[in-house]
């Protein structure tokens, strides 16, 4: 049905949290919004974009109390509710409602509440767009309500006269009575796109222990403060959770902390971001499949003759990088891993086969969060290494620092994203892009991979993510193990100790890895800048060579077994050998800069003529005779 809404000329937005929010607040940009019938294909659930289709929503949380109070400005809320021309979005829950009109210029969003027994209650929002004009979403038919569990339905006054394609005009009297009732912006309401309810925030800490410690209590609130606006009914939340705690002293314990919370750089987004799925959502999932096989096409199994006709994977760069979701460039410092990546990445911008291997021609994005000055000169190592105009090149730079744990940072890239459509969005670095989040934690990283999500599903292109290797070259990329796990590729870049730089295909979900590609960085020379020599460097390939390991003498041998033999032990910490090696070996004169290559050389011959076993961090001497 959500086809039909796009061809009437009504903007949807997906709510991608399987309920009526839509779970990140980077949604209302018109830009983001869904107008065709191609952008919701496959879509289960989706809300009205009220300020951009002309519409708006008078949202009826208490019927009765709602005309009771109208009736005191002359407003008949019952009439224009059985009105036959009336368009009512329903969810099943009783005494509330939303009526649906048009509204073709559009209007701030106003919330009506009343005091019952000492407490805000919230009982009639008009609903249409944010103080900025951006827009309120109203989930839609057959979308469904999390709290009923069935879908949204609409109604009519009178079947004959009312339906959705033809909505009322707002009628004078409530449109009059909302002008009246908007408020200009205050501090503590000016960076908030959207007030959210209390009936929108209470799931979001139905899930939250109230005895958290003192910190997280404060945060909590303030988040509260900042999504309610610092509203009456934002203080009676905080306060209503709070008080099922131990620690719970009363209402008058919060006022203080209450007053002082605008401004406090604590958003709502932080309750978004506290969130676990909930195992009952595993449940209902389970259920819906039952309900929905025979109108769903998809999970169904395709026999192996027609599967085995279907287009191999695509490629940006053939057998290097996929048209995926996420792939990672990843190596030490100095290890020329930037380079490598603006060189298959102006292949792409160019249309130029890198290096043989034919490339899809596409615009490229590149957040530069780190060293955004040095991309201007490597642009132009690479242009003129390779004899091309840059002006022909559809390569596109960001020279900020955004953070990807930022939602307004990543809504702004996604902005930017979904104009250009890029085939390629490169992040260099994704450390540097990251906000400060914490590399090794999963909570932090899970948050910085669903926003390089968002940018592939927003852009439909590659995201690669440029990274630093760890300590251990061994283990691979630095930080937490699920980052790998995401990627679709990851190319290793590396530094040999014989001198030699090579990229390595270490993960390739739908092609083959463990391919190398040796390169040289190679000089360029570039014209002055404000009478400043300019120089960079361009990637240059080399077909892959066998390099001889360092000729080792007897003297060096001996050196290294005299050392062993020294040791009480028969195994020893690696550690401890190279320190004593090292100082040994600078005593008899060697050479500072090269001693540890060859003491790590002479321990890999050593093995391999049977005289000591290397494992992990140790060493264990079979024949102690020098």
């Amino acid at each position: 049905m959500f086809d039909e809404y796009v061809r009437h000329g009504w903007r949807l937005v997906p709510l991608t949290r399987g309920d009526k929010l839509t779970g990140q607040r980077g949604w209302n940009e018109e830009a983001l919004t869904l107008d065709t019938p191609d952008d919701v294909e496959g879509v289960r659930q989706a809300g009205l974009a009220h300020s951009y289709s002309g519409t708006c929503a008078i949202d009826i949380d208490d019927i009765k109390e709602s005309i009771k109070y109208l009736r005191d400005f002359d407003i008949d809320l019952k009439a224009i509710y059985q009105a036959p021309e009336a368009v009512r979005l329903l969810s099943g829950r009783k005494n509330r409602a939303k009526l649906i009109f048009a509204l073709p210029e559009p209007m701030a969003s106003v919330k009506i509440s009343i005091k019952v027994d000492g407490k805000s209650k919230n009982i009639i929002d008009f609903r249409c767009a944010t103080k900025g004009g951006k827009t309120v979403q109203d989930a839609l038919p057959p979308s469904v309500h999390p709290g009923t569990g069935k879908p949204y339905y609409w109604e009519y006054g009178d079947d004959m006269v009312g339906h959705w394609s033809s909505l009322p005009d707002l009628p004078p009297e409530l449109l009059a009575f909302w002008q009246e009732n908007q408020t200009p912006d205050t501090p503590e309401k000016a960076d908030i796109d959207e007030l959210w309810s209390a009936e929108d925030l209470q799931p979001y800490l139905d899930n939250l222990d109230p005895d958290v410690d003192y910190n997280d209590w404060l945060s909590v609130g303030m988040a509260i403060h900042h999504g309610t606006g610092g509203s009456d009914e934002g203080l009676d939340l905080w306060d209503q959770w709070s008080s099922n705690g131990t620690k719970y002293k009363g209402k008058k314990d919060l006022m203080p902390h209450w007053r002082s919370f605008r401004g406090s750089g604590i958003t709502v987004e932080y309750l978004l971001m506290q969130q676990v799925a909930d195992p009952e959502v595993f449940e209902e999932v389970e259920a819906d499949v039952v309900a929905k096989v025979k109108e769903s096409v998809k999970f169904e199994p395709v026999h192996v003759a027609e599967w085995i006709s279907r287009p191999p994977p695509k490629w940006l760069v053939r057998d290097v990088l996929p048209e995926g979701d996420l792939a990672m460039m990843f190596g030490a410092s100095g290890s020329g891993k930037t380079f490598m990546a603006m060189d298959m990445a102006m292949a792409i911008a160019s249309g130029y086969d890198w290096r043989d291997h034919p490339t899809e021609k596409g615009p490229v994005f590149w957040i530069a969060a780190e060293g955004a000055g040095s991309v201007r000169n490597r642009a132009l190592a690479y242009a003129k290494y390779n004899q091309i105009e840059l002006e022909d090149s559809d390569l596109w730079i960001v020279g900020d620092t955004p953070s990807l744990s930022d939602v307004a940072h990543v809504r702004t890239l996604g902005e930017h994203a979904h104009r250009l459509k890029p085939r390629l969005v490169v992040i260099d670095t994704l450390a540097a892009a990251s906000g400060g989040a914490n590399e090794n934690s999963g909570e932090d990283m899970s948050v910085v991979m669903a926003a390089c999500r968002a940018l592939h599903k927003i852009s439909g292109g590659l995201v690669l993510l440029i990274h630093h290797s760890g300590k251990d070259r061994d283990k691979g990329s630095r930080g937490w193990s699920g980052i790998k796990a995401a990627m679709d590729t990851e190319i290793e870049v590396a530094l040999e100790k014989t001198g030699e730089r090579v990229a390595v295909i270490t993960k390739q979900r739908d092609g083959e890895a463990d391919i190398q590609y040796p390169f040289r960085l190679v000089p360029v020379n570039l014209d002055p800048f404000d009478e400043v020599p300019q120089t960079s460097c361009a990637i240059e390939l080399m077909e892959a060579v066998q390099v001889a390991a360092p000729e080792l003498d007897a003297a060096w041998l001996s050196l290294v077994m005299g050392v062993l033999a020294s040791c009480k032990s028969l195994t020893v910490k690696r550690s401890t050998y190279l320190n004593k090696a090292r100082d040994a070996a600078i005593t008899a004169g060697a050479d500072e800069d090269l001693v540890n290559e060859y003491l790590e050389e002479a321990l890999l011959l050593l093995a391999a003529n049977n005289r000591v076993v290397l494992s992990n961090n140790e060493i264990t001497v079979l024949v102690r005779d020098a």
